[in-house]
């Protein structure tokens, strides 16, 4: 008995080491292959970065020519604040310019914008140059890359200057050994940076320029940023050169979630190779073999039905104290505490169902107006910034209706609360009815705005004379309470591009056009 113990031993011994030399390559092999595979991933994501980020410049055309012309020249007097982190206060600051400047005249229709003042142009170039950086650091960080960056190519010095830079640098940080920095220079942008790049050191670089056409293969660089690869893609707008777009990746980074799935796919081998262990013992032993297979069949049954109780069966055929016994009690154990897992994530599961259900239900109710049942203000505003982003990306197309119900007061103080807020409900309905393809939003006690567009802005004449058309049948009808025979004013403003700098401009005009038209009534 003691020599067949001696003769397992030594074949589970030279087993294990077999294991741990197969699960070694098999996790090198798996990694490499894994991680080989998120490399290639990792160079066609920054590819279609630069070529996303051409594309944007392209559709600029001679808009994007003549900020970079500008810029060369005038670079040194942007003085952008080293944190800013949004342009449209200088959009907004530029167009104000224009109409204090030239007022009553349309820019590019009686004015050129060559011909405006150098300082109107360097507020508008300001807004400009912050709109394509943080264009860049949102792509940099969408994709997680270390670093995007444009480049101005001078090829006959073989000069580049960072026009477009993802690290922002103060002129403090670029002082020659020796020169003292000045503490007013710490909040403002170094604009220009400009290097030799020798085509000796950066030949894809320079083919890529020169050529003006994607290159295959990436510029190596080991520097602060780590261990990257650069690749370039060529800007042409209306076939001129204008510069290359840079983008890199690290190629050296760990990818967490490869390193946790080789791990699991090794368990998964490892587990396999503990079985081939229990095998090679069945051939020692016969007696030893029935309970593996009794132990196996237990564990197939398990997997099929995936019921608990066959940790029971398992319990009951233990017999001895030995390995195989130590297995029998391990697999039972996992079988219950996999039981526990299925349930302890089932309940978690339900629970996360449920918060997620009561957050819908309470972002739903937050935006609800209780007595109509309309989306109310809070909901308007909401509206309100996705119309400005449309406004900042001058693709905005949109008018507001402002209604107020009229004689409120009056219902209140005669007739009661209950039949003001009836004459509110009803307007509302009357409202939504006419207006059923846009959104009403109930702003005030009795007052709605309502955001036109598509086919009820084009229609928006149409509609609002139906709905003066309905409530003057309503004050017609006899038949009615005072109450029901509900009047409203309505106002409509159109969106200028040249004229409504923000949602707010407007609505008030709308408000103002409502008021008006309140008061010719009464």
């Amino acid at each position: 008995m003691g020599a067949k113990k001696s003769i397992s031993n030594k074949i589970i011994a030279v087993f294990l080491a077999f294991t741990i030399v197969t699960l070694s390559i098999t996790g090198i092999l798996i990694y490499s292959i894994q991680m080989g595979s998120y490399k290639r991933q990792c160079e066609i994501n920054v590819r279609n970065v630069g070529e996303y980020l051409a594309g944007l410049m392209v559709r600029e055309g001679d808009r994007f020519i003549a900020y970079q012309d500008f810029y060369l020249e005038h670079y040194d007097e942007f003085n952008l604040p080293i944190d800013e982190d949004e342009s449209l206060s200088y959009q907004i600051s530029a167009e104000r310019m224009i109409i204090d400047s030239y007022p009553g005249k349309v820019l590019g229709r009686d004015i050129d914008f060559e011909d405006v003042e150098t300082e109107l142009q360097l507020e508008y170039y300001r807004y400009y140059h912050m709109y394509w950086l943080l264009a860049f650091e949102e792509a940099r960080t969408a994709f997680d890359l270390p670093y995007t960056y444009y480049l101005v190519m001078d090829e006959s010095n073989h000069e580049v200057m960072y026009m477009i830079d993802g690290e922002r640098t103060t002129p403090n940080d670029h002082l020659a050994k020796g020169e003292q920095p000045d503490p007013e220079m710490d909040s403002v942008m170094y604009l220009g940076d400009t290097y030799y790049n020798g085509p000796e050191d950066y030949a894809i670089m320079w083919k890529t320029w020169e050529s003006g056409k994607k290159q295959e293969g990436f510029k190596e660089f080991n520097n602060s940023y780590g261990h990257t690869y650069c690749y370039y893609t060529p800007l042409v707008i209306n076939g001129q050169k204008m510069g290359l777009i840079a983008t890199e990746i690290e190629v050296d980074r760990v990818n967490k979630d490869i390193l946790k799935d080789t791990l699991k796919q090794l368990a998964i081998i490892a587990l396999v190779y503990l079985v081939a262990t229990f095998a090679i013992i069945e051939v020692i032993s016969r007696s030893i073999t029935e309970r593996i297979e009794r132990l196996a069949g237990y564990v197939r049954e398990y997997a099929g039905s995936r019921e608990p109780r066959v940790a029971d069966s398992i319990d009951e055929g233990i017999d001895g104290n030995d390995e195989i016994s130590d297995l029998s009690a391990a697999f039972s154990n996992m079988i219950r505490q996999v039981e526990k897992q299925i349930k302890s994530l089932q309940y978690a599961s339900q629970e996360l169902s449920e918060t997620k259900a009561q957050v819908r239900k309470a972002n739903g109710q937050s935006f609800k107006d209780m007595l109509t049942g309309i989306r109310n203000r809070d909901a308007f505003e909401e509206e309100a910034r996705k119309l400005a982003l449309d406004i900042q990306n001058e693709n905005a197309e949109f008018a507001l209706a402002a209604v107020n119900l009229k004689g409120t007061k009056k219902i209140n103080e005669n007739y009661g609360y209950d039949n003001g807020n009836h004459a509110i409900r009803k307007l509302c309905f009357i409202v939504c009815h006419v207006f059923e393809h846009s959104p009403v939003f109930k702003v005030g006690g009795d007052e709605f705005i309502i955001v036109l567009k598509g086919e009820d802005l084009r229609n928006s004449k149409k509609l609002v004379a139906e709905l003066k058309d309905r409530l003057n049948k309503l004050s017609e009808d006899k038949a009615l309470n005072p109450w029901e025979k509900v009047s409203a004013a309505i106002g409509v403003a159109y969106y200028e591009k040249d004229r409504d700098l923000s949602v707010e401009d407007l609505a008030e005009r709308a408000v103002k056009e409502m008021h008006r038209n309140k008061d010719f009534l009464e």
